[in-house]
């Protein structure tokens, strides 16, 4: 299942300016760029908003109907080459396997194109998805890299995956999804602009997950 709820927020810009306070200290290399920690140390009414938000649009995810706990965040990655459809501008697909439900939210008003996110169909060979970690982990982490291998590494893993759907950046559009079950990624971390987004998790109680 994925689902697309445009002007998800009733007053997004408010969401932006929220985020500009924020701190983004959050750094893992499995992922891009920054994150905030979760909403609730810094800004439990939003994230209590958003919960709610979520619940009138999909009420299948009741966090307290289902024991769901709920981390969410905001996050910002920039541009990694000068090519914005250089294999290490774009992301890695993958499933976010500790989730049930995940989430993004588009916070670029004027978007630069083909910064949304793509779902693809199909399955990954195990050993591929560990050989992938290894590079976009040596990439997210600011390491020396092999330029050559990294791409090879990159087209690999995608020729097992079909693309399904390619999801424009829209301004406060939210996309809901399986996270366990679906593939996805950014289509590129575009060129002169901060890509925002703001993302989130629901987990099974209890869970071990930092945001």
């Amino acid at each position: 299942m994925i689902r697309i709820v445009d002007d998800f927020f009733d007053d997004p810009d408010s969401v932006v300016a929220l985020s500009e306070e924020m701190d983004f200290s959050l750094r893992n290399p499995q992922w891009p760029g920054v994150r905030t920690r979760d909403l609730k140390e810094h800004a439990p009414k939003v994230k209590d908003m958003f919960v709610e938000h979520i619940c009138d649009h999909y009420p299948r995810l009741n966090p307290f109907e289902l024991n769901l706990d709920f981390r969410c965040g905001f996050q910002k990655v920039n541009s990694f080459s000068k090519d914005q459809y250089d294999s290490k501008n774009r992301g890695w697909a993958h499933q976010d396997t500790n989730c049930k439900w995940a989430g993004i939210m588009f916070l670029n008003k004027n978007p630069e194109p083909d910064t949304g996110t793509v779902f693809y169909k199909g399955t990954q060979n195990v050993s591929v998805r560990k050989e992938s970690l290894y590079y976009k982990m040596e990439l997210y982490n600011g390491d020396p890299l092999h330029e050559e291998e990294y791409k090879n590494a990159y087209e690999k893993m995608h020729s097992e995956l079909e693309v399904d759907m390619i999801v424009e950046p829209v301004y406060n559009r939210m996309v809901i999804f399986n996270g366990s079950e679906h593939y996805h990624c950014a289509h590129t971390y575009g060129l002169s602009q901060t890509r925002l987004t703001f993302v989130w998790f629901a987990l099974d109680k209890p869970s071990r997950v930092v945001l």
